[in-house]
């Protein structure tokens, strides 16, 4: 696979779907009918050519435009030398010189496809790539030249949030059992829509008969005096007893550490670890080989004394007698554990070069050979339909290139060669 707008900054592409047949001799009957149909109705059987999808890269006002497959359904033989003049324009006007270059490509690639009689391109797409982008410093040199009007700047928007709806039930008056005696008809009218009215000051609410000797007892009244009185807010704390509550908070954590086993503070101690003053301890990025002794250097008492084989103590010896005279401990921590070496190549970690622009840079390529197959019994010579297609594509893009010459059609500024080719950080 390859990505053609790989070479772009800004690419610009238009697919072509070109011939007038879509499909292949060996296609069921119902797809026969459905792409036949497709076909009468669009450009296809008209021109040779349906626009399929189109993205256009507008550099004066930094954007994209995009057109899809029903965009292109829609089009018709007057309209569509009108796309095809969108996909030329930069946002300044049609960049009539890129159009000689395009007309380069295909008619090589019409000269190439007329020599050939073997293959018949059903349902196959034409793409044209172009580079959309200009630099900031192309732009200031046409506005300086008078090639192009500096951009209009947009006025900040200054106009003023709308203010929120008012909510009609947040200044209502809230109904209490005083108002409600006291209010007009009307107010009592609505206040009798709620589910439970307010008593009135004559009106008393009598018990139930499952709870009569509830009133009798005095801590039922009590609590319902309680009740009854508005809720008092929290008590505010006193400094004093703050300071108090940490007090008591220090004298436990003390009390913990106290008790705390002596195993725990004997594990990490100054005579545990024996560092040199004048060297820090150098750990290693990547952690210590599978062969370091800082396990044991950290932990000694953690290493079981180990019996050793027969003809070993010759070993041990010679090779404690080379450690020492190098002036260097096995259980010295101060000297720099060995390191594993880092690999050479590391994936990720190169750069890219700078990609290269080319204002003039353009692409021609035929895509999707699905339905490519021989020519049926009895037909000869190269494939009409694609020729035809291309046949009205060369002449649409030729009349298009007189029309720039002649001044019918606006033009974009031509790029200078300082700007035309040069080195730009991809994004």
């Amino acid at each position: 696979m390859e990505d053609l707008a790989a070479k772009f900054k800004r690419p610009c592409i238009l697919d072509l779907k070109i011939g007038t047949r879509q499909h292949s001799p060996d296609a069921p009957p119902h797809k026969v009918a459905s792409k036949t149909a497709k076909c009468l109705s669009t450009t296809s059987h008209s021109l040779g050519l349906r626009m399929c999808g189109m993205q256009v890269y507008d550099a004066a006002h930094h954007r994209y435009i995009f057109r899809d497959k029903y965009y292109g359904r829609e089009l018709t033989e007057e309209t569509f030398p009108a796309m095809l003049m969108d996909f030329f324009n930069s946002g300044w006007g049609v960049r009539g010189e890129l159009l000689l270059p395009f007309l380069e490509q295909l008619e090589r690639f019409r000269k190439v496809m007329a020599q050939q009689s073997c293959f018949r391109f059903y349902s196959c797409s034409l793409l044209l790539i172009r580079e959309g982008w200009v630099s900031e410093d192309q732009v200031q040199e046409w506005i300086r030249s008078g090639a192009i009007r500096p951009p209009t700047p947009t006025p900040p928007d200054t106009a003023e949030p709308p203010a929120p709806a008012p909510n009609p039930r947040a200044d209502a008056p809230l109904l209490s059992s005083s108002s409600s005696s006291s209010s007009s008809s009307s107010a009592s009218s609505a206040s009798s829509s709620l589910a439970v009215p307010a008593p009135g000051p004559k009106e008393t609410i009598i018990p139930s008969p499952s709870c009569s000797s509830a009133p009798s007892s005095p801590s039922f009244s009590a609590a319902v005096a309680d009740s009854k009185q508005p809720a008092q807010p929290p008590q505010q704390r006193s400094q004093a007893e703050h300071e108090h509550e940490h007090d008591d908070l220090d004298a436990v954590i003390a009390e913990a550490e106290a008790a705390r086993p002596s195993a725990l503070n004997a594990m990490v101690s100054p005579s545990t670890l024996r560092l040199s003053a004048s060297k820090p301890l150098l750990l290693p990025e990547d952690g210590f080989d599978e062969d370091s002794d800082a396990d044991a250097d950290i932990h000694p008492q953690a290493q079981q004394p180990v019996q050793p084989a027969e003809g070993t103590e010759d070993k041990q010896k010679s090779s404690s007698s080379s450690s020492s005279s190098n002036g260097a401990s096995s259980n010295d921590l101060s000297a720099t554990p060995r390191r594993r070496a880092a690999p050479r190549f590391v994936p990720g970690q190169v750069r890219p070069e700078p990609f290269e622009y080319d204002a003039y840079r353009i692409d021609v390529r035929l895509l999707d050979f699905a339905q490519t197959c021989p020519p049926e019994p009895g037909e000869t010579g190269p494939d009409k339909g694609l020729l035809f297609g291309l046949d009205t594509l060369i002449s649409l893009l030729k009349d298009l290139h007189r029309r720039c010459r002649t001044g019918e059609v606006a033009t974009a500024p031509l790029f200078s060669s300082c700007y035309a080719k040069i080195g730009v950080p991809r994004d």
